[in-house]
């Protein structure tokens, strides 16, 4: 009688099936050790309020909104629930079992445009932070912290590494 089976039937030897299998599940045992872990971590952070906001409104205090600008220079800090992150906040960076391969500040803020309405006046998004930090070491999860746990991103090495360290991260 044929062998109707083919490469599943059970007249392999245990040897031949077990190989079979190894070579199957190969490609998602060495998936991690396939990315070359970044050496630094290029962070960009925005801070958005409840609400797009016009020129207009940066010339004039936002009662009741969550960022603070500095009409002259364009500069911006969370106010209100968000008032942690401003230049000095703190940026950590830690493997899966909580050691820090790295650490810095955000940063000055700065005003971010997101576009023009309809009568051409420019509409804005919120306030950008950027920050580069060298780490010290690979993980296979990093975790990004931001202001003391405010806020926290778990990444794995192969979305970290398919960014190329880049991480664009929205708190809004």
């Amino acid at each position: 009688m044929p062998d109707t089976l083919g490469p599943w039937s059970s007249r392999r030897s245990p040897v031949l099936s077990m190989l079979v299998m190894l070579a199957a599940l190969l490609p998602s045992l060495v998936g991690c050790a396939s990315h070359a872990p970044p050496t630094r971590l290029q962070l960009r952070f925005v801070v958005s309020p409840d609400r797009d906001f016009r020129e207009s409104d940066l010339r004039a205090p936002l009662q009741g909104h969550a960022i603070h600008f500095d009409p002259r220079t364009l500069e911006c800090r969370g106010a209100g629930v968000l008032a942690h992150y401003h230049s000095q906040t703190k940026v950590v960076v830690r493997d899966q079992r909580g050691q820090v391969l790295g650490s810095g500040e955000l940063g000055p803020g700065r005003v971010i445009r997101r576009d023009l309405a309809a009568d051409g006046v420019p509409i804005f998004k919120g306030c950008g932070f950027g920050v580069s930090i060298p780490l010290s070491g690979a993980a296979r999860i990093y975790i990004i912290d931001v202001a003391d746990g405010a806020y926290k991103e778990r990444l794995h090495i192969s979305q970290f590494a398919a960014r190329k360290g880049m991480l664009n991260l929205d708190v809004d």
